[in-house]
C-alpha cells in the first residue's frame, strides 16, 4: 500500500461517469426515481430560499462562479453551490417511502404501499362534511388512477370527542375541522394560539417552525414597546409563513358583526353559548337588563 494520493480522485472519476451517462441507458424505473429526486431537491431549495439559514449560507460564501444556487440569482463555485443547495435540501427532506416505490412503463405504480387517511369533522357540520367529501373524492380518484395505494375516508365524530382526540398529545387525527370565532381583542391572542409553537394548535399537532417562533417573539417585543407598525409587519409575516407551510385550510362562513354596549348593566359571558360549547356558534356576550 502506498501513501501517495491517487492522480485522479474518486470524486473526479464519479463526475466523469455521470457526465458520460446517457438517460436512455438507464432502466425506466431508475430514470423515474432520478427525476423524482431532482424534483424533490429543487422544490426543497425553492421552498427554503428565503429562510435565514440559507441567507447566512449564501452570504458566508465569498467565491462567485458559474454554478446555480437553486432559487437565487447569484451563482457560485461548484463547492459553494453544493454547500448552499445541500443546506437547503435536507431541511425539509421529503419522505418518499409512502405510496409508490416505482412506476411501470405506463406511469402507474407497480407495488403501492397501502395507507388510509381519515378526515374528521364534527357531527352535524354539513359545510365541512361537504368540503372533506370533495377532497376525499379527488384524492381517491388520483390514487385509483395511478394505483398509489392511498385511501381517504371521511368520518363524523361528536364534537366533544373530536376536540378531546384532536388536542391529545400527540394528536392522532390526521386532519379535522373545527370552528373558530375571532373574538380576541389583540392579534397576539390569535397568532400565539394558532401559529407559534407550543401554542394550542401547533403544540398538539407538532407544527414547530423555528422561523415562526422567531417572528412571534419579535411581535411580542413590538407589542411590549407599543411599536404597532412592527407588530403589524411581524403578524403579516407569520400569516404568510403559515400559508406557505399549509398549516391550515381556512373556510369562511357568513360573517356576523355584533355591536355590544355596556350602557345598561354591562356585559356578561354566557357559558352555554361559548365558541366551544356552541360548536362555533355565538355571540357569547350579552348585555344585562336587570
Amino acid at each position: 500500500m502506498t501513501s501517495e494520493l491517487p492522480k485522479t480522485s474518486v470524486a473526479e472519476m464519479l463526475a466523469e461517469r455521470i457526465v458520460a451517462l446517457k438517460v436512455g441507458d438507464l432502466p425506466a424505473a431508475t430514470a423515474r426515481k432520478c427525476e423524482d429526486l431532482l424534483i424533490d431537491v429543487v422544490g426543497l431549495c425553492v421552498t427554503a430560499r428565503n429562510e435565514d439559514y440559507i441567507a447566512s449560507a449564501l452570504a458566508g460564501w465569498d467565491d462567485d462562479g458559474a454554478c446555480t444556487v437553486i432559487g437565487h440569482k447569484r451563482t457560485l463555485t461548484a463547492s459553494g453551490a453544493a454547500f448552499v443547495n445541500g443546506t437547503a435540501a435536507p431541511a425539509g427532506l421529503f419522505d418518499n417511502s409512502f405510496g409508490c416505490t416505482s412506476f411501470n412503463s405506463n406511469g402507474v405504480c407497480a407495488n403501492p404501499v397501502p395507507q388510509t387517511v381519515t378526515l374528521v369533522y364534527g357531527s352535524g357540520d354539513t359545510a365541512d362534511e361537504a368540503i372533506m367529501n370533495d377532497m376525499a373524492s379527488t384524492l381517491n380518484n388520483v390514487s385509483s388512477t395511478y394505483n398509489m395505494g392511498l385511501t381517504v375516508s371521511v368520518q363524523p365524530l361528536p364534537t366533544g370527542q373530536m376536540i378531546t382526540e384532536a388536542f391529545s398529545q400527540p394528536t392522532h387525527l390526521y386532519l379535522y375541522a373545527l370552528g373558530w370565532i375571532d373574538d380576541y381583542p389583540w392579534v397576539l391572542d390569535f397568532t400565539g394560539n394558532m401559529l407559534a409553537y407550543p401554542g394550542t394548535y401547533p403544540g398538539t399537532a407538532g407544527m414547530n417552525f423555528p422561523a415562526m417562533n422567531t417572528l412571534y417573539q419579535d411581535s411580542l417585543n413590538a407589542s411590549a414597546t407599543n411599536n404597532i407598525p412592527a407588530l403589524i409587519k411581524y403578524s403579516n409575516e407569520m400569516n404568510a409563513l403559515s400559508n406557505k407551510e399549509v398549516m391550515y385550510l381556512w373556510t369562511f362562513n357568513v360573517v356576523n358583526f355584533v355591536t355590544m354596549t355596556s350602557n345598561v348593566q354591562g356585559l356578561y359571558w354566557n357559558t352555554s353559548l361559548g365558541s366551544a360549547a356552541g360548536n362555533g356558534v355565538g355571540p357569547e356576550y350579552f348585555a344585562t337588563l336587570y
